[in-house]
């Protein structure tokens, strides 16, 4: 089975869609995220602050 295995992974076309995520693309969704939930949820209340865009991705 472990032949099979390798045989297919030496073998197969890579599809750009099915390769994992980058350290530095997981970290920039992150914080793109958490600004978007920032500002959604903030977005009414008197005393939010403003953070810097350039910060978050």
């Amino acid at each position: 089975m472990d032949d099979l295995k390798d045989h297919n992974y030496h073998h197969s076309k890579a599809y750009p869609e099915k390769l994992p995520l980058t350290i530095h693309a997981i970290k920039v969704h992150i914080l793109r995220a958490y600004y978007a939930t920032y500002v959604m949820t903030s977005v009414l209340s008197e005393n939010n602050t403003e953070l810097n865009l350039l910060l978050y991705g």
